[in-house]
């Protein structure tokens, strides 16, 4: 999950609703067209904006790591052990917020958007010296 996100900067809702049958072009696109609600655990087809529903590509290196992950899964990607989505709170108080604690970069504003600034962060470096994706 954390290398979904911070190769592609989605939102943490979109990423906890991918599904294996959102993996088209040999995994190298993901069709965001829904998310996990933020009170339940329970998936949504209504996005945040019209523009949210696309088809993300990942860098190839990426794609592999995720096709390694979804082999002989279906379904939900990120479940729970009963099968329901997990809701993103849950997780960040759970699992991110200790993380970054124990790395020392747990400060006010950090949480499951700071992969998505990190994504534009290095996306504006990267075509500041002429890399690209």
């Amino acid at each position: 999950m954390y290398a979904l996100l911070a190769a592609k900067g989605m939102r943490i809702s979109e990423a906890l609703g991918v599904e294996t049958g959102h993996f088209i072009n040999d995994s190298r696109t993901i069709l965001v067209e829904q998310q996990v609600d933020k009170d339940s655990p329970r998936i949504v087809k209504d996005l945040k904006t019209e523009a949210a529903k696309r088809q993300v590509d990942l860098h190839p290196d990426v794609a592999e790591y995720l096709r390694h992950y979804t082999s002989g899964k279906c379904g939900l990607l990120f479940r729970t052990a009963n099968g329901t989505p997990h809701l993103y709170g849950n997780l960040e108080d759970r699992w991110l917020t200790p993380r970054l604690t124990k790395m020392g970069l747990d400060e006010k504003g950090m949480g499951w958007h700071s992969f998505n600034r990190f994504r534009k962060t290095w996306v504006a470096g990267s075509s500041l010296f002429g890399r690209h994706e």
